[in-house]
């Protein structure tokens, strides 16, 4: 899990994706 607070664009990547988030 990244620390810093992604844009909405950037959620749609693999690294922001909600699996990893949560």
């Amino acid at each position: 899990m990244l620390m810093r607070n992604p844009k909405p664009q950037e959620w749609k990547t693999e690294d922001y994706s909600p699996k990893k988030i949560a």
